[in-house]
């Protein structure tokens, strides 16, 4: 595998169309995501590519435990091993677009914050909520001030949100500390028979219960969702927290953070610096700024 044996996208395809010659799946593949992991549609099944150094096989036990705990999850259809230099799972495909049931996943993250970390810490790495590359946003707004993206007035008010946040990921001491998916929002959460299953766990972490609920509390407001969609989660999970004054600063956080990271991506890639010039218009406070599109 090339670059030191890290996965690209080239050896993520080469190892796909293999798997499509061999009649392991069917073709036609389509990607449907890339980055730490690459993951390809191929007729009924997903197709899931990781670098063979990660902890996929703990990913999986993980998906196993938390199966039995009640978390709605999506189990595998098989582990394939390292094929290629890289390590291959088969997922069942989930047509998407069917309207979440917020309230059956707001149920499953309740289950999920129930479950000590003892319990799972032995099947993965749970790290601190805010050590995450991409929540590093002081540093990464220095990386995106040198691309040349940003005039004056926009870099002095990133600067500004990162001073308000600083030491955003300190706890008091009376916050709980729980096991958090690290990334609910509605691309990760596919409808089963009715059901929602919770997908992609890279982001587990340990942080507080506010950590789950933050991305869904911005996403009428900034992502177009329905203003309906976290009332409704909050009554699954048994706790509203949209006026509590932590997960109202996470969820500035879970802004400005991937705001900082489209800027930096600006720099080569013409889709990404038009939507940072959309993003940019809201941290200017313009009060038309457009809502915001994922990339």
């Amino acid at each position: 595998m090339a670059n030191d044996d890290v996965l690209d996208q080239r050896s993520a395809n080469r190892i796909a169309e293999d798997l499509v010659r061999r009649g392991t799946v069917e073709g036609p593949l389509r990607l449907l995501r890339s980055g730490a992991n690459y993951v390809f549609r191929a007729g009924d099944t997903v197709l899931r590519i990781s670098d063979a150094g990660s902890c996929q096989a703990g990913q999986l036990a993980l998906i196993r435990r938390l199966s039995e705990a009640g978390v709605p999850v999506l189990e595998p259809q098989a582990d394939l091993g390292i094929v290629g230099g890289a390590r291959v799972t088969l997922w069942d495909y989930i047509e998407p677009g069917t309207r979440l049931d917020y309230a059956e996943l707001g149920h499953g993250i309740a289950r999920l914050h129930a479950i000590p970390p003892e319990h799972l810490a032995e099947l993965v790495p749970l790290p601190w909520y805010g050590e995450a590359p991409w929540l590093q946003i002081k540093a990464n707004l220095d990386t995106a001030a040198s691309t040349g993206i940003l005039d004056a007035a926009e870099v002095d008010a990133l600067q500004q949100v990162c001073e308000e946040l600083r030491n955003w990921d300190i706890l008091d001491s009376d916050q709980t500390v729980v096991v958090c998916h690290g990334d609910v929002h509605p691309a990760n959460v596919l409808m089963r028979d009715g059901r929602p299953v919770i997908i992609d766990w890279d982001l587990i972490c340990l942080g507080p219960r506010a950590w789950d609920h933050a991305a869904l509390l911005t996403w009428p407001g900034r992502w177009g969702g329905n203003p309906a969609d976290y009332s409704d989660f909050a009554k699954g999970y048994g706790a509203d927290l949209s006026a509590d004054a932590l997960a109202r600063r996470l969820a500035r956080v879970r802004l400005i953070g991937p705001t900082i990271n489209i800027v930096r991506l600006a720099a080569s890639n013409d889709r990404a610096r038009d939507e940072a010039k959309v993003r940019l218009r809201y941290w200017m406070g313009d009060p038309e700024a457009p809502q915001w599109t994922p990339l």
